[in-house]
């Protein structure tokens, strides 16, 4: 549920304010722009009054009053990862499928020009985030796609998923992203990742 996807943390000593699955937002510098965290804070109090009316689902069953919020609130950052994982339908996937993740990443498959390139790749997501200047970003961003490239050997790693690996894995874990990634790229925008690209 949301008491394990959001956490409290103390950013100095008088601020505490409520962060996503890893820690970072998008805009490190607007998290401390009172105009940026008033809006958010209002998008939260409707989502809030929404899940409480009708429960935090992980099913995209969509009403009419979901989608009226979404097209005219936008989501809050505290609740992105999670109403992504949900509208993409990718959350499935995480639940039926334990222990996928952690089994493609125990694999010794990947091919060296794939390395190659995802290594080349993962120190040039997003750089200046403070998420990707500190070790754990970038491992995490590493396992994201190495994991992709030996489940899809077909395309392997193409440019880009990078970057997009690296904005969902501001809002949530490696194996949610993993996921979400998959959908994006045989799901959502099947003909856009392709081997060579």
């Amino acid at each position: 549920g949301m008491k394990n996807y959001i956490t409290r943390k103390k950013i100095s000593k008088s601020l505490v304010y409520y962060i996503c699955h890893n820690g970072w937002s998008m805009d490190e510098k607007a998290m401390n722009d009172p105009h940026y965290r008033a809006q958010e804070d209002a998008k939260k109090k409707i989502w809030d009054q929404y899940f409480n009316r009708n429960g935090f689902m992980d099913d995209p069953i969509i009403s009419t009053r979901f989608t009226a919020i979404l097209q005219k609130e936008g989501i809050p950052d505290i609740y992105r990862g999670k109403l992504w994982q949900i509208c993409s339908g990718c959350i499935h996937k995480l639940e039926t499928q334990p222990g996928y993740y952690t089994s493609l990443l125990n694999q010794k498959e990947t091919s060296v020009t794939v390395e190659a390139e995802i290594e080349r790749d993962v120190t040039r997501s997003l750089p200046h985030h403070p998420f990707f200047k500190v070790g754990e970003g970038v491992s995490q961003l590493r396992n994201v796609l190495v994991a992709y490239s030996r489940r899809a050997h077909h395309i392997g790693y193409c440019q880009a998923m990078n970057i997009v690996a690296a904005t969902l894995l501001l809002y949530m874990s490696e194996e949610e992203a993993f996921w979400l990634l998959c959908t994006i790229c045989e799901e959502i925008i099947p003909e856009h990742y392709t081997r060579g690209l």
